[in-house]
């Protein structure tokens, strides 16, 4: 069930634990940063090789990371994390970790349904709402206290909704613990491949 990922400029996430988390989590890969008062999405990372060449440019900065785990929604890049919300007021970046009880489809996962249905709608009328704490109690609450949604701002802000269900680790919150997993190692110690 995919890794989000929040790390804080100029920290530096261990290899290791990022090939875990891809390990686990291999329906693609994709990083979110403000660069120059915009976001940058990049995704659709499918080989580590090829999102760690991308971490390495830009790990000095705050970033958002995912790593997708599929339950609805084609395994593609348009489904991977983040996902972008622009508007008139603003741009953001989302990435999400659960299942949102909301419709998806074939096409459309259930975060991108939510991106483009509930986020969406509420970032167009207020570009503040979710840093609230009315935004944040509500979204929330209609989130589930199941579902992890990080969305950085392009001020690069980031909000963390539900994250108490998550750990901070050296400046760097992980929306579970799948980038403690090693599945390379468990295969070869239990199956000596």
């Amino acid at each position: 069930m995919c890794l989000a990922i929040v790390k804080n400029a100029d920290i530096d996430i261990s290899r290791q634990h990022l090939k875990n988390g891809f390990n686990s989590n291999s329906h693609g890969a994709g990083i979110g940063y403000v660069e120059k008062g915009k976001i940058v999405i990049k995704k659709g990372f499918f080989k580590f090789d090829d999102f760690y060449k991308e971490y390495e440019k830009v790990k000095e900065k705050q970033l958002l990371i995912h790593f997708r785990q599929a339950t609805s929604g084609e395994k593609n890049e348009f489904n991977c994390h983040p996902w972008e919300i622009e508007t008139k007021d603003g741009h953001w970046a989302v990435v999400h970790n659960g299942v949102i009880g909301i419709q998806s489809s074939k096409e459309m996962s259930d975060t991108g349904h939510f991106v483009n249905y509930v986020l969406k709608p509420i970032l167009e009328r207020d570009p503040d709402f979710c840093w609230t704490v009315a935004g944040k109690f509500l979204i929330e609450l209609a989130l589930g206290s199941f579902n992890r949604v990080c969305i950085l701002d392009n001020n690069d802000r980031i909000i963390i909704l539900n994250e108490g269900n998550g750990e901070w680790v050296d400046g760097v919150w992980y929306s579970n613990t799948g980038y403690k997993f090693n599945t390379e190692n468990y295969i070869q110690r239990y199956f000596g491949h």
